[in-house]
């Protein structure tokens, strides 16, 4: 996939998860009910509905940037030492 896609469907998932950045739980849950049970034009992948838990895992991502919604890698966390965890 190339870069411009990535922020493409990066941008959707902002514009997705945006109105509720600064609301509390209830309201986002709420909200994520609504958007969970629409179609929702990605490009690539055409239209598709988005699970709530989705949603959620979009706005934990979300540190103000939308580079960082772009990217599809997970964070591990590997015990090397018990004083110590190393991230990859």
């Amino acid at each position: 996939m190339d870069n411009e896609t990535r922020e493409q469907i990066a941008l959707i998932r902002y514009k997705l998860i945006s109105p509720v950045l600064a609301e509390p739980g209830r309201v986002q849950n709420e909200y994520f009910r609504t958007q969970a049970a629409k179609h929702h034009e990605f490009p690539r992948y055409g239209n598709r509905k988005v699970k709530v838990s989705t949603l959620k895992s979009w706005l934990i991502k979300h540190t103000g940037s939308v580079v960082l919604m772009a990217s599809n890698q997970k964070t591990e966390v590997i015990k090397a030492d018990p004083e110590k965890q190393v991230r990859r």
